[in-house]
């Protein structure tokens, strides 16, 4: 029987690849896109990152000093919001 901690684990390994390169998109938008006092915006569809990875991507750039949004619409689709 898996553990949820375990559960965990093998997610975060099988999903690592696409974890690194939603990083590589991000730090890329950050890099192209940021001024001080202006946020970035970063469209959900050039982060390919599953759904139960969005938390700890939000988190590692939390930690970085980024404050994070990911807002969820219909209309005009997903997007992750960072400002300084």
């Amino acid at each position: 029987m898996i553990s949820p901690r375990d559960a965990a684990k093998k997610n975060d390994e099988l999903h690592a690849e696409q974890f690194a390169a939603a990083e590589k998109a991000i730090d890329r938008a950050l890099s192209q896109d940021y001024s001080t006092g202006h946020s970035v915006t970063v469209c959900s569809s050039r982060i390919k990152v599953p759904y139960q990875l969005r938390s700890k991507l939000i988190n590692r750039y939390r930690q970085a000093g980024w404050d994070v949004k990911h807002t969820l619409d219909q209309g005009d689709g997903d997007f992750y919001t960072f400002k300084a």
